[in-house]
């Protein structure tokens, strides 16, 4: 027997609240959400075909079988085809499927005549946008993946994205990789990197360095900073004033460069004394082994990439301005594959990552604009013909747009 909602709510509520403890734990699946008679007539009917359907085989199996024993198995469905008026295509069918699992049953069963794998068209402007950024960003396919997905762009999987790469003959050669022992802090400041990276050619200042930190748990770069030399007074007064600006870390790594550290064993230089005198914990890597500071080496591998190997600097303030402006993008706006494609300021800073479509990308500054009006071409045409109206959760797509 059924009850109406309104009935077992009566049943189930003092004064028109409910009381929670008394309400059944199946509630909801069972009263409110509870098919209608309707459908559980519908379910009946297709229930019966289906056992008709089955009996019908069973017993042309059967007959087919039988008759199969005096005059053979093709003549009997000959004969069974006449008797039964059934084609004898579709006999010839449903013996195969009774032979084929030693005349069970459960062979002349029904199955779903749907394919196994699906393969949905992707829209020919989202096709462009992976072509676009793989060649002109060099992302690969689980990046594009983690930075579609992230800013609203498409759900699209990294699987097909390496699949249009691949149609299009822009897969790159893979490379056989080292096995390394990987390890991360469980909490940001826990263990910072540092390192220095140069030199490289400012015109009309010649050579210069990169001193950099990076956080170990969250990969967010505490700061990066140019020198004209790689003197161990510019490793102190860098280190000095980023602690007096963001705290001190418990450990710091450092490889055995003589700003870090003396070349003597046993003895310790003025960088060494600035870190007892602040009870942080001088970790050294061990001689040529760069990949156990490999945080900070990746970095400088991604800085060398997108922005050192691809401007000119023309001053040192110059230099460091878009330094800074890199570091800030790579910090709020970028994900990192390291940290499962979450922004570094989202583990250091707790920030949310609220960028959507192609904003604030590096690299995509000049033209980020006429691709957002490309992908609002693609969100208005599917609107349209679904009769809705643009979610929240687009319209910060098209802040640059409108």
């Amino acid at each position: 027997m059924y009850y109406s909602r309104a009935t077992h709510l009566k049943k189930h509520t003092k004064g028109g609240k409910l009381k929670a403890q008394k309400i059944p734990p199946y509630f909801l699946a069972v009263f409110i959400d509870r098919p209608s008679i309707k459908d559980f007539e519908q379910a009946k009917q297709k229930q019966a075909k289906r056992l008709d359907k089955l009996r019908q085989k069973t017993r042309v199996a059967k007959l087919v079988e039988h008759l199969g024993q005096t005059v053979g198995p093709s003549k009997a469905i000959s004969k069974a085809s006449r008797q039964l008026g059934v084609c004898q295509r579709t006999l010839r069918r449903w013996w195969r499927q009774y032979i084929d699992v030693n005349g069970s049953i459960s062979g002349l069963q029904e199955k779903s005549r749907m394919p196994h794998r699906i393969h949905y068209r992707v829209h020919p402007l989202i096709q462009f946008f992976v072509l676009f950024v793989r060649m002109y960003l060099g992302w690969g396919a689980r990046r594009i993946e983690a930075e579609f997905r992230a800013r609203g762009i498409s759900t699209i999987s990294h699987q097909t994205i390496h699949k249009i790469i691949s149609k299009n003959a822009l897969r790159p050669l893979i490379k056989p990789k080292r096995k390394i022992k990987r390890y991360q802090r469980p909490y940001p400041d826990s263990l910072w990197h540092i390192d220095i990276k140069g030199p490289f050619w400012i015109k009309g200042v010649g050579k210069t360095y990169i001193i950099g930190l990076v956080d170990d748990c969250s990969r967010y770069i505490i700061a990066a900073r140019i020198y004209p030399s790689r003197k161990m007074e510019n490793a102190i007064s860098f280190l000095n004033a980023n602690i007096t600006l963001w705290g001190k870390p418990l450990d710091l790594m450092s490889d055995n460069d003589t700003a870090f550290c003396h070349w003597a064993q046993g003895v310790i230089n003025q960088f060494q004394r600035l870190l007892q005198d602040y009870d942080i914990n001088h970790l050294r890597t061990r001689v040529n082994s760069p990949e156990t500071n490999g945080k900070i080496e990746r970095f400088w591998r991604t800085l060398e990439e997108e922005l050192l190997s691809k401007e000119v600097f023309l001053t040192l303030q110059e230099a460091q301005e878009r330094l800074n402006a890199y570091i800030d993008n790579y910090n709020h706006h970028r994900l990192h594959k390291g940290i499962d494609y979450n922004a570094p300021s989202s583990l250091y800073l707790n920030e949310d990552f609220k960028d959507r479509g192609f904003t604030n990308i590096w690299g995509l500054e000049g033209i980020s604009d006429w691709l957002n009006e490309q992908l609002f071409s693609i969100i208005e045409a599917s609107l349209e013909n679904t009769g809705s109206n643009l979610s929240e959760e687009v319209q910060p797509i098209l802040t640059n747009v409108s």
